[in-house]
């Protein structure tokens, strides 16, 4: 891969869902039970500019530019929110980068980024972050995927109509979007463009799927944020969970905002990352989001037959719980094990991502720690 294309790929630093591990066969794991403290730190969080979130003040003018490319099976979709007069005068730049995308070998996007323009590090809802321009008050560029949908009128409009939504219009009509969207030429791939202007809903940062616990039309990419100040004598605030965690692993700052808990386990220089996040709704639907993890270990998608047979049910307190395992066994031997718990009204996440070998290891404590987890007092 061109060292210009700014691509990240996750393979052993996750964002989205916790579990921890112990390893199997070792005896029974030494664990304590406690509710995370509340710790306040003294470095000031980094607010993203980013299509996850409504930024600015409550009825702020906000503009969106985005593009999403179809490539039949996937789809990948590039968006950056900010201030419009900024925005103004980033678009020709936006629009010879987008064309420079190319495709690789694997069907990962490649591209040539402006001089000023930085590659930062992606996370576990994106395949890439981009910030655009030399300074920390850049807009920053979102770079997602999931699978496409069969229907590509309807596709394009779902994802289109939520993110006009985000920014407090009323949703297009299908002859509206024709009109309005533009097709610029990435290689041989076509590319549809919208230049959207609304207002902010301030509030901060909103998970994409929460909204009154509705959520979206299945397909649509959930994007995060920049990555968070990673300082390593600060916890999250109260996560709202308690659970059972085995003396062994390292608790973490979450590398991003969306991420509630996360730790590490470690054998060596052989590391395991895991996370527990919270989306509203169903988060998208199971078949979206088991098939952004295997995208992230670089393996082909699967239909909803194979899900059914890949999904295994596992006890939680929090909601219905399933779990699934994907394993990349190419070299290097890397895995993905995840629980999705299905709440009355949002979706829990609990993902170990890492290598493959520690990740089989510690699968039962991934489980107990699934097992353990409760609201909060």
């Amino acid at each position: 891969m061109p060292s210009n294309s700014g691509i990240f790929r996750f393979c052993c630093s996750l964002q989205v869902f916790a579990a921890v591990l112990l390893a199997v066969g070792c005896g029974e794991p030494d664990i304590r039970t406690y509710t995370v403290p509340r710790i306040v730190s003294n470095v000031k969080p980094v607010a993203p500019v980013g299509p996850m979130m409504q930024t600015g003040t409550p009825g702020a003018a906000q503009r969106m530019l985005g593009g999403i490319l179809l490539t039949g099976k996937q789809a990948w979709f590039f968006k950056v929110t900010a201030d419009p007069e900024l925005l103004e005068k980033q678009e020709p730049e936006l629009k010879k980068w987008i064309e420079s995308v190319r495709l690789d070998g694997e069907g990962n996007p490649t591209w040539k980024l402006p001089t000023d323009w930085r590659a930062l590090e992606g996370n576990a809802f994106r395949f890439a972050t981009i910030r655009m321009g030399s300074t920390e008050q850049a807009p920053e560029l979102s770079v997602s995927q999931l699978p496409q949908g069969d229907d590509v009128d309807n596709y394009l409009l779902a994802n289109l109509n939520r993110w006009r939504g985000q920014l407090q219009l009323p949703p297009w009509t299908v002859e509206e979007m024709r009109r309005d969207m533009q097709q610029l030429t990435a290689g041989e791939q076509k590319v549809y463009y919208v230049s959207l202007e609304g207002t902010s809903g301030g509030g901060g940062m909103t998970p994409p799927f929460a909204g009154g616990g509705a959520a979206p039309p299945r397909g649509t990419p959930p994007v995060g944020p920049a990555v968070a100040p990673n300082p390593a004598d600060t916890i999250p605030e109260e996560s709202g969970l308690s659970f059972d965690k085995p003396e062994a692993w390292e608790q973490v700052q979450p590398a991003s905002s969306f991420t509630m808990l996360a730790f590490r386990a470690a054998e060596g220089e052989t590391k395991l990352d895991v996370t527990v996040s919270q989306l509203g709704g169903d988060a998208g639907g199971m078949l979206p989001n088991v098939n952004r993890w295997r995208g992230q270990l670089q393996l082909p998608p699967i239909d909803e037959a194979q899900l059914a047979t890949d999904l295994k049910d596992i006890p939680s307190e929090l909601g219905k719980a399933k779990w699934v395992e994907i394993v990349d066994k190419s070299e290097p031997h890397r895995a993905i094990f995840a629980a999705i718990i299905s709440g009355p009204e949002a979706t829990w996440f609990v993902k170990a991502q890492g290598n493959a070998a520690l990740a089989d290891k510690q699968r039962q404590a991934v489980l107990d720690f699934v097992n353990s987890l409760k609201p909060g007092k």
